[in-house]
C-alpha cells in the first residue's frame, strides 16, 4: 500500500538513505530533522513556557515521546516491507497458525484474508506438519533445535515452538512436555508427536530423572503457576505452587540449555507477598552464568483481541543485542486490537468477571479481558445485578463460543481440547482437590497464547551454530 501511494504521488524512493521522503528532498528533510532533534531540549529550555505555559522540561519530554512514537511506527513499516520482500517460508507457517491471526501478520497481503480462507489454511497446515513429525525433518535446514516444555498444560508454549520449524532453515523438535495433570495426556498425544510426562517436578527423584533424560536440549520453556503472584488472587505468602517455579528453574540450571524462557504474570517480578524472583531465582540464574532479560508484552498489541499482559524472562548463555525488546516496542505502537475487528457483528459481550468487576464490555471499544480458569462458565443471569462499568445487562450481551475462544488463543481449528464439563478426578494428580475445576476452562485460562509466545521465540537471537547439524541429503541429524 505504501508503494502504491508513492507511485500515485509521483515520488521516488531513496534506497541509499532509506528515507521516506522523495529523493529530491530527502537530504534536506533529513538535515532539518537531525537539527530539530539535536536542539529540541535546548529550544524548549531557552524559550521557557513556549507552548501552553507548561514546564520546559516537561514539554521537552513530551516532544521526545512524540518523536520516539513516530520512529517506532516508521520501523514497523520498514520491517514489514523487508519481510514482504523476503517471502520466506516462516510467513506462510505463521499465517496458517490460527484463523483470525492471519489478517494481523500477513505483510504481503493487499487486504485482510477472509476468515474462511484462514480456517482452510490452518487446517491444511495442521494436517501437514503435526508438531515434530519425523517425516517433515528432511524439509528442515541447517540445525535441529530441541526443546522441553515444563508445566506445559494443553501445549500453547509448545505450539509456538513448533511453529518456529523452518524459520532460518532450522528444525524445531520437541523432546517432551511435563505437567502434573495426567488427564491432559490423551489430548496432548492428539496434538503433538513427542511424549507427555505426568510428573511432580518438586520431587527430587523426578528432577534427577528429567535432568538425565533431557540433558542435551537447546531450549527450555517454563510457564509456572501464576496464581500465587496475581494481584486479584489471595495474596498469601507460602503458596505451595511457588515450589513448582523453583523446581523448574532448578532443573534447567542443572541441564544448562543454551537458553530458557520463563512466562508468567506481570506482577511476578516485583511481587511483594511472594518475592521469590528477586530474592531467590534471579541471583541463582545470574550466578550460574546466564544473562537475564525481562520484557513484557500484551497480546492485544497487534496480535489477538485479548488483554493478556505477560512477563517473559529470557535467560541465555550468550549475549543478545536487544532484538526482542525493539520488536515488542514496535508492537506496542500498533495499538489495541479490538474484539469487533475480528468479529464485526459483535457489540456487547459478556463473560464471567474476576471478583467484583463488570461482566459486560463493548467489543467496539476494547479487547476481551484475559481468559481465566472459569472462562467457560457463564454469568448467573437471574441473580446478576448491574455493576459499575456494565454498559447493559448481561442478558443483552453475547457470550463467545468455544470456536472463537480457540481462535483468540492462537489454536488451530483441529487442536484437540477436553470436552466441556470434564474434570480430572485421578487420585495421582488432581483427585485430592476438594472441587476439581473444568479441564477446558483451566486449559484455556492457563494457556500460553501461541502468537504472543512466538514473538519472543522468534527474537531469541540463538547463535547460528547452536543445536545439531542436519544432513540435507538424508534428512537425518548427527
Amino acid at each position: 500500500a505504501a508503494a502504491d501511494e508513492r507511485t500515485r504521488q509521483g515520488t521516488t524512493w531513496d534506497e541509499a538513505s532509506g528515507s521516506r521522503e522523495p529523493a529530491a528532498v530527502s537530504a534536506v528533510g533529513r538535515k532539518r530533522k537531525e537539527n530539530y532533534r539535536a536542539n529540541e531540549t535546548v529550544e524548549y529550555h531557552s524559550n521557557g513556557d513556549r507552548s501552553c505555559g507548561g514546564n520546559p522540561q516537561l514539554e521537552a519530554d513530551r516532544a521526545r515521546v512524540r518523536r520516539l512514537t513516530s520512529d517506532a511506527l516508521y520501523d514497523i513499516g520498514d520491517e514489514l516491507e523487508v519481510e514482504a520482500k523476503k517471502g520466506t517460508e516462516w510467513e506462510t507457517k505463521l499465517s496458517a497458525s490460527a484463523a483470525a491471526f492471519v489478517p494481523r501478520v500477513r505483510p504481503v497481503a493487499a487486504k485482510p484474508m477472509p476468515l474462511a480462507e484462514g480456517l482452510r489454511l490452518a487446517k491444511e497446515s495442521w494436517k501437514k506438519s503435526r508438531c515434530g513429525r519425523t517425516e517433515e525433518m528432511h524439509t528442515g535446514g541447517r540445525r535441529v533445535i530441541t526443546f522441553l516444555d515444563i508445566c506445559c498444560g494443553i501445549g500453547g508454549f509448545t505450539l509456538a515452538a513448533t511453529m518456529m520449524n523452518g524459520v532460518d532453515g532450522n528444525v524445531w523438535k520437541g523432546e517432551g512436555g511435563v505437567d502434573f495433570c495426567r488427564s491432559l495426556k490423551e489430548y496432548w498425544e492428539q496434538n503433538f508427536s513427542h511424549p507427555f510426562e505426568c510428573a511432580d517436578v518438586t520431587d527430587s527423584e523426578v528432577q534427577n530423572r528429567l535432568v538425565r533424560k533431557y540433558r542435551s536440549i537447546v531450549l527450555g520453556l517454563l510457564s509456572g503457576p501464576c496464581q500465587p503472584y496475581c494481584k486479584s488472587g489471595n495474596k498469601r505468602k507460602g503458596d505451595a505452587r511457588v515450589d513448582v517455579m523453583r523446581a523448574g528453574v532448578a532443573i534447567y540450571l542443572r541441564i544448562r540449555p543454551m537458553c530458557f524462557v520463563l512466562e508468567n504474570v506481570d506482577s511476578f517480578e516485583k511481587c511483594k507477598w511472594e518475592p521469590v524472583w528477586e530474592q531467590e531465582l534471579r541471583p541463582k540464574i545470574e550466578e550460574a552464568g546466564y544473562h537475564v532479560a525481562m520484557v513484557r508484552s500484551n497480546a492485544k498489541h497487534g496480535l489477538v483481541p485479548m488483554n493478556r499482559l505477560r512477563l517473559w524472562v529470557v535467560c541465555t548463555l550468550y549475549p543478545r543485542t536487544g532484538k526482542l525488546e525493539r520488536r515488542l516496542a514496535q508492537m506496542a505502537a500498533m495499538g489495541e486490537v479490538k474484539l469487533s475487528e475480528w468479529y464485526s457483528e459483535l457489540k456487547y459481550v459478556r463473560h464471567r468477571p474476576c471478583r467484583g468487576g463488570p461482566a459486560v464490555f463493548d467489543a467496539r471499544r476494547k479487547a476481551h479481558p484475559c481468559f481465566l480458569t472459569h472462562c467457560m462458565e457463564d454469568v448467573n443471569l437471574d441473580k446478576y445485578k448491574l455493576r459499575k462499568g456494565d454498559p447493559v445487562h448481561p442478558r443483552e450481551a453475547t457470550l463467545l463460543s468455544l470456536r472463537r475462544k480457540k481462535q483468540m488463543c492462537g489454536l488451530p481449528p483441529e487442536f484437540a481440547l477436553p470436552p466441556k464439563g470434564k474434570r480430572c478426578r485421578l487420585p495421582e494428580c488432581c483427585g485430592g482437590k476438594s472441587y476439581p475445576k473444568d479441564l477446558l476452562g483451566v486449559g484455556l485460562g492457563n494457556v500460553v497464547i501461541a502468537p504472543q509466545a512466538l514473538v519472543s521465540l522468534r527474537n531469541l537471537e540463538l547463535p547460528p551454530d547452536v543445536g545439531t547439524a542436519v544432513h540435507q541429503e538424508t534428512g537425518g541429524h548427527s
